[in-house]
């Protein structure tokens, strides 16, 4: 299990950026609280864990009420609704 930092917010690539001692080589650096810069942004095993979960149960809910597994849209669009109801209570309560 571990955390690493977030090479691209659009794609949720992570970044390879420690060096291997190899020409060009990277290899993944475990990003540590405490060491890493904390308003950098991370994605880790577990929380990818738990979205994965939670993308499977929607998509159960597609295919038990439509019969068919969800369209991309569909799920971009549950995900946006709920992730903008997120983002306003965050500008509330701080």
């Amino acid at each position: 299990m571990g955390w690493w930092k977030i090479a691209s917010v659009e794609s949720g690539g992570i970044s390879c950026d420690m060096p291997t001692g190899h020409p060009g080589g990277t290899a993944l650096r475990n990003a540590i609280p405490g060491r890493d810069a904390p308003d950098d942004n991370y994605n880790g095993d577990r929380t990818a864990d738990i979205m994965g979960a939670a993308i499977k149960r929607i998509d159960d809910e597609y295919r038990r009420v439509w019969g068919r597994p969800a369209h991309p849209d569909e799920m971009k669009a549950c995900f946006n609704f709920m992730f903008n109801g997120w983002c306003k209570r965050q500008q509330h309560d701080a």
